[in-house]
């Protein structure tokens, strides 16, 4: 299991307590919260006190949808087609004067800008979100939001813990709705777009390199891989998990050991053979 992450090191008491006691875990108020709240995801590039700090920020808004498993029914799933059907905005900010170790990648699924305060930007689309959808609650939707969502969001958007009603971090609902026969997945988790693939999304989810990850797009992924495990359902067989750059590493340890199995097995009936050809 991964470690949890502690709290203490949210320096702001709010940000603590937000931390601590508004985190939503149950599959049920999650589903209701998917039909009747604003799910907020989000997504930064970079930590604050590390090299560049963030150097991204991208949030993707989930209207209130009574979504279904129709909703998914066409396999594999399209990303732009999931994102046009579900009606999800979404933007990315890229701060000014930082850079990262590789050029951002092309974000295609909403308006992208440079910008030196992109908390500001991000706290105009919340009032924005709260006019539009007036009576609304808004749930904020990470994946592992913890290390570094967090502290991105109490360095440059504090107000935000207090207009949402909660968050849930995607990997505690795969955790539950999701098995694996995968040893190291019992330590640790996929990657977001590992998950995409293993739920039904087609190969356009993957990044063109590796590390050419985007905050707006992973913002978008994490949001509609909720909804997608969220609409799961449950009289089918449960969705398996597998991660695919160390599948093959896994799998060749895997060998390895019923090689060393096989060959202990044959030493010890070998020795047992001796054994009875002298008595």
């Amino acid at each position: 299991m991964p470690k949890l992450f502690p709290p203490s090191l949210l320096e702001n008491p709010e940000a603590q307590a937000f931390c601590l006691q508004k985190q939503i875990t149950d599959i049920d108020s999650l589903r209701h919260h998917l039909r009747e709240s604003v799910c907020l995801g989000i997504d930064t590039e970079g930590c604050e006190g590390i090299k560049e700090g963030i150097t991204s920020m991208g949030v993707a808004i989930l209207p209130p949808m009574d979504c279904t498993a129709r909703t998914f029914r066409h396999l594999p799933f399209e990303t732009q087609e999931l994102v046009d059907h579900c009606g999800i905005e979404s933007y990315c900010f890229y701060v000014e004067g930082r850079n990262r170790r590789k050029p951002h990648p092309l974000f295609r699924f909403g308006p992208s800008s440079t910008t030196p305060r992109p908390g500001e930007e991000i706290k105009a689309i919340v009032d924005k979100i709260k006019q539009y959808y007036t009576g609304k609650d808004i749930v904020l939707v990470g994946w592992h939001p913890h290390p570094r969502d967090f502290p991105a969001i109490q360095t440059l958007i504090p107000s935000l813990f207090q207009e949402v009603v909660g968050w849930t971090d995607v990997i505690d609902i795969m955790q539950q709705t999701c098995i694996s026969k995968q040893e190291d997945l019992l330590k640790s988790w996929p990657s977001l777009t590992d998950v995409m693939l293993c739920v039904g999304f087609s190969q356009d989810c993957l990044p063109q390199q590796r590390y050419a990850h985007g905050a707006g797009t992973d913002a978008i992924q994490t949001v509609l891989v909720l909804a997608r495990l969220l609409t799961y359902n449950s009289g089918d067989l449960p969705i398996e998990l597998w991660r695919q750059r160390p599948l093959k590493k896994w799998r060749q340890q895997q060998q390895q050991q019923q090689q060393c199995t096989q060959s202990l097995t044959s030493t010890e009936k070998n020795l047992q053979n001796t054994g009875l050809q002298a008595s």
